[in-house]
């Protein structure tokens, strides 16, 4: 009776497509990675700049 490896080892992909995959998944999360950090920047800059905006009409409505 053959053991699951041995009975798996035939259902595997072959190398090339295996690589071909990994590369494929990496390259997928790579272009994710750079919209993610794209978008928290992007957040990140409205908040600034909103805050930016709230600061100066507190600095209008309470001159020093």
């Amino acid at each position: 009776m053959m053991n699951t490896p041995d009975k798996n080892r035939g259902n595997r992909l072959p190398q090339w497509q295996s690589e071909r995959m990994r590369t494929l998944i990496e390259e997928r999360w790579t272009e994710v990675w750079k919209i993610v950090i794209a978008r928290e920047r992007s957040a990140q800059n409205l908040h600034r700049k909103s805050s930016r905006r709230n600061l100066g009409f507190l600095n209008d409505q309470y001159p020093n």
